[in-house]
Formats: C-alpha cells, sequence, structure tokens
C-alpha cells in the first residue's frame, strides 16, 4: 500500500500514540471519539475501521522506520483479553540505540537481568531484583530503576502490587530482546525456546 495523506483525525491518534507510548483499546477509542467530535462536530467514529486506519498510518511512518502495532494481553482476573496500542520502532538498532541512551551500560545489563528473571519466572519481587545489582550499588539504585521502568511501562505490577511482571511497553518496544534472552536462557532447546516465547502476548502488526 503506497503512502496517502492522513487526515487530521488519523493525524491526532498518531500524536496521542507518541505521546502515550502504548494505551489500552477503550481509552484511546474515547479519545478517538472525543477528537472525532472535535474536529468535525457530530461525526460518529466508526471503530471497525481502526485496523485499516492502523494500515494507512503505517504506510506514513514505515519510511521513519516506525509502525503502529497491537499487543493482545491475557486479563489477570479473567479469561479474557486486552489490546493495547503503540507505536514500535521497526529498526533493532534503533531500539537498543533509543534504550540505551536512557540507562547506562551498567543499568543496562542490569535491566537485562532483571527481564531474564522475571521471563525465567514470570512474576518476580521486589527483594529478588534487588539481589541482582551489582554489588557496589546501593539498594535505592536498583529501586529507582525499577520504578523507571514501572513509570515507563516497561514493568508492570501484578495485582497485589507484591511482584513484577514485564510491561506491556517491553512487550510492544523490546519483542527481540525478550525473545534473545529467551533464547540464551534455553540454548540448545528449540522446543522450550519455541514454547516461551508462544506465552508471550500475541503482536499484531497492520
Amino acid at each position: 500500500m503506497s503512502a496517502t495523506e492522513l487526515n487530521s483525525i488519523e493525524k491526532a491518534i498518531v500524536q496521542v500514540l507518541l505521546a502515550q507510548g502504548i494505551i489500552e483499546e477503550m481509552k484511546l477509542q474515547a479519545i478517538m471519539a472525543s477528537v472525532a467530535e472535535e474536529l468535525i462536530p457530530g461525526n460518529r467514529i466508526n471503530f471497525n475501521d481502526t485496523k485499516e486506519m492502523f494500515k494507512r498510518i503505517n504506510t506514513n511512518l514505515r519510511p521513519l522506520a516506525l509502525e503502529v502495532r497491537s499487543v493482545v494481553q491475557k486479563n489477570q482476573d479473567s479469561d479474557g483479553f486486552t489490546f493495547y496500542h503503540g507505536i514500535a520502532n521497526i529498526d533493532e538498532d534503533n531500539v537498543a540505540i533509543e534504550f540505551g541512551c536512557k540507562y547506562s551500560s551498567a543499568e543496562v545489563q542490569y535491566i537485562s537481568s532483571v527481564f531474564e528473571h522475571i521471563l525465567v519466572k514470570s512474576i518476580a519481587s521486589s527483594s529478588e531484583l534487588y539481589d541482582l545489582r551489582p554489588s557496589k550499588w546501593e539498594r535505592s539504585v536498583a529501586n529507582d530503576i525499577l520504578l523507571s521502568l514501572e513509570e515507563e511501562k516497561y514493568l508492570s505490577r501484578k495485582n497485589d502490587n507484591s511482584y513484577f511482571q514485564i510491561g506491556i511497553r517491553a512487550q510492544l518496544e523490546l519483542r527481540i530482546l525478550l525473545e534473545d534472552i529467551l533464547n540464551k536462557v534455553h540454548e540448545d532447546e528449540e522446543d522450550a525456546v519455541r514454547t516461551a516465547i508462544s506465552k508471550l502476548p500475541q503482536i499484531i502488526q497492520y
């Protein structure tokens, strides 16, 4: 599909996705409806056309190595699923550079250890994750990093807030890193790698 000029609503949605990082579908729909009403009073959004809208947006974003993707996350307290939408960098090198710019090399190494520990166990307590920090670090340094990752949605809490799990933004933006970690954990065990990756939330591309 060749790139076409985005309409005012689609341009506004791109700005929302860039600002939010990742957003739950119902919240995005509410914003879309509000934007449509503001731009064209009385206008109503057909949410069944969201997939086609994302496709049109992606034809404009891909030359910038970006695209809208969706994550399908199983709900913690029911058998249902929740859809999340965000804009992901599709250039692996750019992803590494962008993430690395936020943290020092030692912090990136610690974060990788955190992700690996959680991927192996599904969830992990704060104490477990503190113990992964370099010996010269104070506990507060690790705590600040975990809180930063939680605030940016790279980590999230289970319902009781006692345990961390991989956040929805990490699933969207750092999926390749997560899969690389699983390949390292299950080295030379192809079936185990496939099983572990299959348990990650589904990523939808448009």
